[in-house]
């Protein structure tokens, strides 16, 4: 085998009970040493979980930036680890 691509896509797929699980594909397309196609090996995991909680981030950083844009005071930050 000489050269491969990988292709990666996401995908939604809907559950018996209605639950939509999002899954990440990966498939690698191998070419033997002339060029052509040889093999396709492909990979899908659950990424579900993860697109959640990236929606409840900039769902909760558009909060935020509403409520500092609509507030006509002064907003003081601090950072309370450091």
């Amino acid at each position: 085998m000489k050269s491969s691509r990988v292709w990666t896509t996401e995908v939604d797929h809907t559950r018996k009970d209605g639950c939509i699980v999002t899954t990440e594909v990966m498939a690698t397309f191998v070419a033997d040493e002339h060029g052509r196609p040889a093999e396709v090996v492909g990979v899908a995991r659950d990424i579900s979980e993860r697109k959640r909680t990236e929606r409840e981030l900039s769902e909760s950083r558009a909060l935020l930036q509403s409520i500092i844009e609509g507030t006509p005071d002064c907003i003081y930050a601090k950072d309370l680890q450091g």
